[in-house]
């Protein structure tokens, strides 16, 4: 600028044209300053708006993905659903072939089985031939011939299906699905993981122990005949009463009927005997001692072999058993404990009446 006005100071003449020159170049210079603030305002907010135009891009293509993503778990969970049905690969037991040609081999039986049934789940139809429970496993021995002795297959089911289980009897119809699992030649076919579907629309009645009302004309009860049955014997020891839940073996009516279950037998007896106190009279078959324990083996059906009951005495009740003789009618109070197919019922804390 001191140059600027040193150069006026020599060429006075020309002062006021270059002032004029000097006033028009510091206003482009002025209006070049306005033009690039008002631009560089602009391209900013071109460069907000493509960033929001981006941000917006991208939150749709977010909520795209969220989209897709529910929709393949939708897919997903629909697919497990379907998949928790098991397929059934057969719903007639004449799709086992070999099995109703009395011709065929053993290899060509199991062959047939492993191809075409191992493994997967069939509906079949046939007729039970026992119900038993085994530590919380409930099975069902299944006829589908004619000419079949025991079983054709063994079919063990949930757990969830003991309401319907215990209804059934030796004879009735049943349906059912299961997963095949093991082909035998002598102990038949294996199933696990059974439902039983139906049993061919018979009512099942739910009060088992309606279930031998007609029983007592093919099993009778032998029964002793004292004049007076004591339910508590307290008169000398002064312990307290026993609640006493049976006076009658007869009270225990699916034991006395031929048809009823192994199943049904066991239940009955754990929900109404079990850990309780009764009082029956039957007939001795035995009388043993071991180790200071006096046991009795007591006949309550006149088609027992050796026994139904085992009832363990108490050791003061020496002196009356010792008395006893097989064949002496005999009635006494004990505590049930178990309830056994084959060896019987067991009993303890028994005392003579």
């Amino acid at each position: 600028m001191l140059i600027i006005y040193i150069f006026f100071y020599l060429t006075g003449d020309n002062l006021s044209l270059i002032k004029t020159v000097l006033k028009g170049i510091l206003g482009m210079f002025v209006l070049l300053i306005v033009l690039g603030a008002v631009f560089g305002g602009s391209s900013d907010d071109t460069k907000d708006v493509s960033t929001e135009d981006d941000t917006e891009d991208v939150s749709v293509n977010d909520e795209s993905s969220d989209t897709e993503d529910v929709s393949t778990e939708d897919v997903s969970a629909d697919d497990e659903a379907v998949s928790d049905e098991p397929e059934v690969v057969s719903t007639s037991f004449s799709d086992f072939t070999p099995y109703l040609d009395p011709d065929s081999t053993q290899l060509q039986r199991e062959s047939f089985f492993d191809e075409n049934f191992k493994d997967k789940y069939v509906t079949w139809s046939g007729t039970v031939s026992t119900v038993t429970e085994s530590s919380g496993s409930y099975a069902v021995q299944v006829v589908h011939k004619s000419s079949t002795l025991i079983s054709d297959v063994r079919v063990e089911f949930r757990a969830d299906q003991k309401d319907k289980l215990i209804q059934l009897k030796e004879g009735d119809p049943i349906t059912y699905t299961a997963k095949m699992t093991r082909y035998g030649d002598i102990l038949g076919m294996s199933a696990e993981d059974g439902v039983v579907v139906s049993t061919d629309g018979k009512e099942i009645n739910s009060d088992v122990s309606k279930t031998a009302s007609n029983s007592d004309e093919t099993d009778k009860e032998i029964v002793s005949t004292p004049e007076d049955i004591t339910t508590e014997d307290t008169s000398s020891s002064g312990e307290p009463d026993k609640e006493i839940v049976s006076t009658s073996f007869s009270d225990f009516t699916p034991y006395l009927d031929p048809d009823s279950t192994q199943l049904q037998k066991e239940s009955f007896f754990d929900e109404n005997f079990k850990d309780k106190y009764v009082t029956w009279s039957g007939t001795v078959s035995t009388v043993t001692e071991s180790s200071g324990s006096y046991a009795v083996q007591v006949v309550h059906k006149s088609s027992t072999l050796i026994s139904d009951v085992r009832v363990e005495f108490r050791a003061d009740q020496k002196d009356k058993l010792i008395q006893l003789k097989e064949g002496d009618p005999i009635t006494y109070t004990a505590k049930m404990t178990r309830y056994g197919e084959i060896l019987g019922m067991s009993a303890e804390d028994g005392v003579i009446e």
